[in-house]
C-alpha cells in the first residue's frame, strides 16, 4: 500500500456515479487508481471509469474528444516534470469539463 494516498482516495470517493476519467502520471498508478476505484466504489462503477497515463506529450493526444468528466490526480502535478506538457493537460482538462453543467461551476 502506498502512503500519503488521502486525497487520490477522497478524489476517488467523490467521482460522479455516472463514472469518469482519471489523469495519472505512469503505468503503476493507473493499476493503483483503478483498484481503489474497485475497491471503493464497486465493479459497476470501475465499468464506469477510465484511468489514463500521461506522461509524454503524445499521451495526451488520448484526452482530445473525450466525453467524461475527467479529474487529474494530485500526484500527476507533482510527478511530471514537463510544464509545456502540465499546461497542455490543464487546458485539455478545462475544455473537456466545461461541457458539463456541474463542472462549469467548479472552474
Amino acid at each position: 500500500m502506498m502512503r500519503g494516498t488521502g486525497k487520490t482516495k477522497a478524489m476517488v470517493m467523490a467521482l460522479p456515479d455516472d463514472g469518469a476519467c482519471v489523469v495519472v502520471h505512469n503505468a503503476a498508478m493507473v493499476r493503483y487508481v483503478e483498484r481503489m476505484i474497485y475497491d471503493l466504489r464497486g465493479k459497476d462503477m470501475m465499468k464506469r471509469c477510465k484511468v489514463l497515463r500521461i506522461e509524454r506529450q503524445g499521451d495526451a493526444d488520448r484526452l482530445q474528444g473525450l466525453r467524461m468528466r475527467t479529474f487529474v490526480d494530485h500526484a500527476f502535478w507533482w510527478l511530471a516534470s514537463d510544464r509545456h506538457l502540465l499546461a497542455r493537460v490543464q487546458h485539455l482538462v478545462d475544455a473537456i469539463n466545461y461541457q458539463f453543467q456541474d463542472m462549469k461551476v467548479a472552474a
